[in-house]
């Protein structure tokens, strides 16, 4: 295992980002489309032996980076060695444009 302070047989730690589509999609809704991710992302970590140790969400579209308190956090907290490994339902919840 790469992190730091990682035990040999240790399970990994997963981070896991959701973001919703579009402006209002929560709104007014029992379950959503973070619960969706959120669950379905849950299911693929543990089914694939890893532990979820954060899951960052956000409620802004993917427009305005200063309006995203959840990828922030994200960031920071992969850059501190939080987790092994991040996963999100779609390539898209991070960023729009993904051209290098």
């Amino acid at each position: 295992m790469s992190a730091k302070g990682a035990v040999e047989g240790a399970k990994t730690r997963w981070a896991i980002y959701t973001r919703e589509s579009t402006a209002g999609q929560l709104e007014g809704k029992e379950y959503n489309s973070h619960d969706s991710q959120r669950d379905y992302l849950r299911d693929f970590v543990e089914e694939n032996g890893g532990v979820v140790v954060e899951v960052y969400s956000d409620t802004e579209t993917g427009t305005k980076l200063d309006k995203r308190d959840g990828l922030l956090r994200f960031l920071a907290d992969a850059e501190a060695g939080e987790f092994d490994h991040a996963v999100a339902y779609d390539i898209d919840r991070w960023a729009r444009s993904t051209a290098i």
